[in-house]
């Protein structure tokens, strides 16, 4: 189940998406190679900085709300 979602992830292309470049079983222990993305995640900056802004917070969610769009059209979500 796992490859065959990994196949279907590695699939999608968006800019709101890493990208799933490689997959697989190695001794036992399954891994996922993704996109480097640099940066900080949501979790740390909120910890970090306290809420966000009204403005960011809602430009978070419409992030969000694109990749579940494209995700959903291609029949993940």
């Amino acid at each position: 189940r796992f490859e065959r979602e990994m196949r279907a992830v590695g699939k999608l292309t968006h800019p709101h998406i890493v990208q799933a470049h490689d997959a697989g079983e190695i001794a036992g222990t399954h891994y996922l190679a993704m996109e480097y993305v640099d940066g900080v995640d949501l979790a740390k900056l909120v910890k970090d900085r306290g809420p966000l802004s009204v403005v960011n917070a809602c430009k978070a969610v419409r992030q969000t709300a694109l990749a579940l769009v494209a995700a959903h059209g291609a029949g993940l979500v």
